[in-house]
């Protein structure tokens, strides 16, 4: 009996192929969460300048009008307001992050600490940024 010479893929190379995909499909998956990580660590980031820019106008203001406080500053029309932060000691929440043009921004999330005589602002994220070391930040001042 002669075997006819057929044309195909056998069940071990089919094996084989899928065995590959999973592999190649796997080490996409945990790069693709990494990518996505960093993003939004880089967004935080993003968000974290952007709330300082804002507050050191206010400061800077401040400074101008040999003030102490930066609470109840006018900046085009907009009244910073302040309260103290009872979390974090030192630091500041800003009642509404409509008023400093970053609506899109929880005001619960972010806390500034300013210094007027050295034009300096420092942001606080409150639920923090965590690296790929699993070391988790807060102060914009330690993520840069």
């Amino acid at each position: 009996m002669k075997l006819k010479n057929s044309k195909g893929i056998t069940l071990v190379s089919l094996i084989i192929i899928i065995i590959v995909m999973l592999v190649l499909a796997s080490i996409a998956v945990y790069s693709g969460t990494g990518i996505i990580q960093e993003a939004k660590v880089e967004d935080t980031k993003t968000n974290m300048l952007l709330v300082q820019a804002k507050i050191k106008n206010y400061v800077e203001q401040a400074k101008f009008e040999k003030k102490e406080d930066i609470n109840g500053i006018t900046i085009d029309d907009v009244t910073l307001s302040i309260t103290a932060s009872p979390e974090v000691e030192g630091y500041y929440k800003i009642e509404d992050m409509s008023s400093i043009n970053l609506p899109d921004l929880n005001s619960e999330d972010y806390l500034i600490s300013y210094n007027i005589e050295n034009i300096d602002v420092d942001v606080y994220f409150v639920p923090g940024i965590e690296d790929s070391d699993g070391n988790t930040y807060h102060k914009l001042s330690e993520v840069k």
